[in-house]
Parts: structure tokens; C-alpha cells; sequence
């Protein structure tokens, strides 16, 4: 029997998209991001995949590109049905990283089968083989499509303020229990959390050196907070601040950012206003927790010595003090283009050194103890 894998983080989206294709005799499985989706394919690969694009954990384009990368996938056909990215040049990256088809929502049902059907048709007779240099080029896709993803994800920041905004009177109108409520609330966590994710990972697509840098400062600020007893409300806002803390290197040129050898004064002045830009962008997002201020200060030093402020001591929030450090931390242990890695034991000295001068000394005690008696590493 055919079988379909429908992968949206929506799930009214997943159930209308089920009942369609069961009603023309597929067995259909669902995901709800693009991680799940490839775990379930690669256990049993589906006949189709029927994939949204903005989604939490792992978005639709990633998820295209590792599908098409993958020899036990790559020749199932993989539809991109999307209601967010609609214009010509999404259509263009999808269908250059692979996709079959590309599709916007809604659709009328039967133009919509008659799609899937010619797909399954095609699908038959084709017999994909990617090559190495194939795959290098779509990676050079993903940088060159960078900010239209960043574009796109502006417009998604504006919606979800728009959703919060009417969230009260939607709540009021609906006559919603207490249990749709809290669904609810998840759900606009999930598109928060999906928009910040895409964030770090446009971020990071600019510069090469960085990447995987804030996911392993988030790993650290993380175990810190939760040797310092912080509560999961704090823990979370860390968690999100730590994993964009550098978006606002987006304005920065991207030949300073790989500039190998010294930085001059101007170039280091653009360097300086990174936290400026992260604050400025996290200011769009309507949370409780205030993520834009951590971003701000998370080159801040006890002594007033930090920028962009020069503020100190009792002025710096905790979780920027616990960001100051887990960023000191892994850029030292890291190669960066104007200099070689020193190492994790060089940066765990410079903390050493300079406690209670430029970084916390309960957030320093915390770090060299997880790192020299609980045995705690960064991703590679």
C-alpha cells in the first residue's frame, strides 16, 4: 500500500492533509518537524513526503537538504507544501535542493491529488544520483538564500505579535478551557522558538568560523545555570539568549567576520555593535523574559571594562555575567581567522585569572568545576 509521511508542526494542517490522503487509499504518518520525520523515514521509508518549511527543531529546507543527501531517501519524492515562504525565489531554492514540487496552501483538494498522482507517475521511472560537487553547491545555496530566510523571518516576528496581541480576545471569544488555553500558549512558544532557531542558523550560515559556536555556548550557560539552581523560567530565557547571542553579527560585513590577522579601529567598532543589533531584533519579539537585554549585555565586565554600555557589578544581569563567560570559554577553546584555538585550558587560566575582575567569581567557580571534576566538553 502507498504511504505518505506528512511532516507540519501545525496540527490542524496534519489532519486535513490525513484525511485527504486516506481518502484516496494511502496510509499516511505523520512528524511534526523535520527531525522526527527523518528519524521515522530512515526506520521505514514512506512512498512520499509531504513537508511545511517553517517549523520548530529542525526546519523543511534542512530537512530537504539531508533527504536529498541521503542514499536510502533521496529517490522518494518530497513535496514542499507551504503557507510562509511563497515567493519565486523559495520556490527556487526548494526545487535546486530537490524537491519534486512546490506547493502553496491551501489548495483545492482535487488539483492537489492530481499533483501528488503525476509526482508518483514521474517518481516510477526516475533514478536520481547525487554527486559530491552536487551537494557543495546546494551548501552554497543555503549561504546565498541567508537573507531572504532572515527577510522571511521578519515577517514571521510581526505575525507572532499580531497572534499575541489578540491573544486575550481570541481566548475570550473561543470560551476556551483551561486546557486550550495552555495548548495554545505551547504553541505560540514553538513558533518562538522555531523563528529564534532559523535566526541562529542564518546567523551562523554568514560566518564559517562561528558555526556551532552559540549551540555549544548554550550547552555550557545551560549546566551552569543548573549547578547555580536558577529556575526553568530563567534556564529557558538563557537557553534562547545563548543560542542567538551573535545575530547581531548579521549587520557586521562578512569580510570583517572572516577577516584573518588584526581587526582596526573602525573594523572593531563594527564588531562592538553586535549586541546593539541582537538587542534591537529581540526587542520585536513580545516575551515575558527580557532575552534583548541578556543579548545586550553579554560583553559586559565586572570591572566596567565591556561594551557597548561600560556598565559593572550588581548592573549586569546574572545571565548575562553566566553568557559572558560560556562565550569566553568556547571562542577560546575554537579557531577563529585572526588567530589558532589557544584552548580549553588557556580559557579555563583567563577565567581563572581574571575572577572577580571581569567575569563573576560564583560563575567561574561553577564553570572550572564542571569542566575539571564533572568532566563536561562541547560538541565537536
Amino acid at each position: 500500500m502507498k504511504r505518505v509521511l506528512i511532516v507540519d508542526d501545525i496540527d490542524e494542517n496534519r489532519y486535513l492533509l490525513n484525511s485527504l490522503m486516506k481518502s484516496h487509499d494511502w496510509e499516511v504518518e505523520e512528524a511534526s518537524n523535520g527531525s522526527d520525520a527523518l528519524e521515522k523515514a530512515k526506520k521505514s521509508p514512506p512512498s512520499l513526503v509531504i513537508s511545511d518549511l517553517l517549523m520548530p527543531v529542525m526546519d523543511g529546507y534542512t530537512l530537504l537538504r539531508e533527504w536529498k543527501e541521503d542514499e536510502k531517501l533521496q529517490n522518494i519524492p518530497f513535496v514542499v507544501y507551504t503557507a510562509t515562504y511563497t515567493e519565486p525565489k523559495d520556490r527556487q531554492l526548494a526545487m535546486e535542493l530537490g524537491a519534486d514540487d512546490f506547493l502553496i496552501k491551501p489548495m483545492d483538494p482535487k488539483e492537489f491529488m492530481v499533483r501528488v498522482d503525476k509526482i508518483i507517475g514521474r517518481a516510477l521511472t526516475k533514478k536520481t544520483k547525487r554527486t559530491k560537487e552536487t551537494i557543495e553547491e546546494q551548501k552554497d545555496h543555503f549561504k546565498m538564500y541567508s537573507e531572504v530566510l532572515v527577510q522571511k523571518l521578519e515577517k514571521k516576528i510581526n505575525e507572532l505579535q499580531e497572534a499575541n496581541k489578540n491573544f486575550e480576545e481570541e481566548i475570550e471569544k473561543r470560551k476556551n478551557t483551561e486546557e486550550a488555553l495552555r495548548k495554545s500558549m505551547e504553541k505560540l512558544s514553538n513558533m518562538t522558538e522555531s523563528a529564534v532557531n532559523a535566526l541562529a542558523y542564518a546567523s551562523e550560515l554568514r560566518d564559517q568560523y562561528t558555526a556551532g559556536h552559540q549551540k555549544n555556548v548554550m550547552k555550557l550557560a545551560t549546566a551552569i545555570a543548573k549547578k547555580m539552581k536558577l529556575d526553568e523560567e530563567h534556564i529557558s530565557a538563557l537557553k534562547l539568549a545563548a543560542i542567538v547571542h551573535d545575530v547581531g553579527k548579521i549587520i557586521v560585513p562578512a569580510e570583517i567576520l572572516n577577516k584573518p590577522g588584526q581587526l582596526n579601529t573602525i573594523e572593531i567598532s563594527f564588531i562592538r555593535q553586535h549586541p546593539v543589533a541582537g538587542r534591537d531584533i529581540f526587542k520585536q519579539f513580545d516575551i515575558d523574559f527580557p532575552i534583548s537585554e541578556i543579548i545586550y549585555q553579554h560583553h559586559e565586565r565586572l570591572n566596567g571594562s565591556g561594551y557597548p554600555e561600560g556598565i559593572k557589578g550588581d548592573e549586569i544581569m546574572l545571565e548575562a555575567k553566566i553568557l559572558a563567560v560560556s562565550d569566553v570559554v568556547e571562542a577560546m577553546s575554537s579557531h577563529r581567522p585572526y588567530r589558532p584555538a589557544p584552548g580549553i585550558k588557556a580559557a579555563l587560566e583567563e577565567i581563572e585569572k581574571n575572577s572577580g575582575t571581569l567575569y563573576d567569581p560564583e560563575v567561574v567557580k561553577i564553570c572550572l568545576q564542571l569542566f575539571r571534576e564533572e568532566e563536561f566538553s562541547f560538541d565537536e
